[in-house]
This record gives structure tokens, C-alpha cells and sequence, in this order.
């Protein structure tokens, strides 16, 4: 008899379980959707650097087009290179979710 209780005890948490395993999934993904800017260009940009909105984030190179880029938040944006310290570039950009923008510096 206690058999008998092992063996429906066992099937009925067999039947259970499978029975979970088989409801639908939800697989849900964050997506940034963050304006993404490149800057390109032919001169050399090693003394170049990049500030956004007044707050420096480094040497252009880390940003130069087509193998790197930078996300920066949507909406107005003050971007700036500079050169020794010297503006050579400024200009107020409205950057949108999700577009990518190339900036020539030439």
C-alpha cells in the first residue's frame, strides 16, 4: 500500500510540473535608444578633445567615425572640440532617440 502512495504521490508531482514547464514565456529586452555621434575627421586629432554640454569626455579619437561613436542624451546638446584648448568647434545640436549623427570637424 505505501507502494501505491510513493507511486501517485511521484506521478502526481510529475504531471505538475510539466504542466509549468509548458506555460508561455515573456522575454523582455531593454533597447538604448540613446542619439548616437561620431566625428569625422582628416586632420589629426590627437591634442583634440570633446566636451558636451560644458563636461569633458576626452580625446576625440575615442569618438572618430566609423569605428567609434559616443551616446549622448537625447535633446539639445552644446557640443564642442577642442584643440589645445582652443575652441575650433561648438555648435548647439537637437539630437533625437535612436538616429546617429556624424559631425566633420574639417
Amino acid at each position: 500500500m505505501s507502494n501505491l502512495k510513493f507511486f501517485l504521490i511521484a506521478l502526481a508531482i510529475t504531471l505538475l510540473s510539466t504542466g509549468c514547464a509548458k506555460s508561455p514565456t515573456k522575454i523582455t529586452q531593454a533597447v538604448d535608444a540613446r542619439p548616437v555621434v561620431s566625428f569625422v575627421s582628416s586632420q589629426e586629432t590627437s591634442n583634440m578633445s570633446l566636451h558636451v554640454n560644458g563636461v569633458s569626455l576626452g580625446n576625440i579619437d575615442s569618438y572618430q567615425y566609423p569605428k567609434n561613436s559616443i551616446r549622448l542624451i537625447a535633446g539639445m546638446n552644446k557640443i564642442e572640440v577642442r584643440y589645445r584648448g582652443e575652441i575650433i568647434y561648438q555648435k548647439d545640436h537637437f539630437l533625437a532617440d535612436g538616429s546617429t549623427y556624424r559631425i566633420q570637424l574639417d
